[in-house]
């Protein structure tokens, strides 16, 4: 299952997941962070406690020591691609799907995707229409009439 999901955070064994609690890969299998935690027992599996960031390559960092990178795949056909959920994918071709080059990867820490609609620009767009819709109704019937009183007028010579 491939998710662009965005929004991460830990599950109660350390595993980061994404937020309907499935486990986000990295290169090597499930990203554990747990071993990173202080095991002083003040500040057991606290996770304030312990700084973790990602690099705009993909890079998992704990206070400053890289621990993983994300494993983030390109799919070369979209069209295989079939939706589980809102952010959640699975290929039906395995075979079009290859990891990324660490080169052509921007990930950005603290931003979630949004949706590239306008809706204002969209309902602008969508009152046009039926104006434009109505008008040429309008046009149809007013020709429509015509074509029925001509046809009327020419009954009576």
């Amino acid at each position: 299952v491939y998710s662009k999901a965005a929004s991460l955070k830990l599950d109660s064994d350390g595993f980061l997941v994404s937020p309907d609690g499935k486990k986000i890969l990295g290169e090597n299998g499930p990203i554990n962070l747990s071993e990173f935690f202080p095991t002083s027992s003040d500040s057991l599996n606290d996770e304030r406690n312990l700084e973790i960031s990602v690099s705009k390559k993909g890079e998992i960092f704990a206070d400053g020591k890289e621990i993983g990178k994300l494993k983030i795949v390109k799919v070369q056909d979209l069209n295989v691609l079939e939706n589980l959920s809102n952010s959640d994918f699975f290929s039906t071709v395995p075979e079009v799907v290859e990891e990324a080059n660490r080169s052509e990867i921007d990930v950005r820490q603290g931003w979630l995707e949004s949706s590239n609609v306008n809706p204002v620009q969209e309902m602008i767009k969508m009152i046009e229409l039926t104006r434009q819709f109505e008008a040429g109704s309008k046009t149809i019937t007013i020709n429509d009439d015509t074509l029925n009183y001509s046809l009327q007028i020419g009954r009576f010579y």
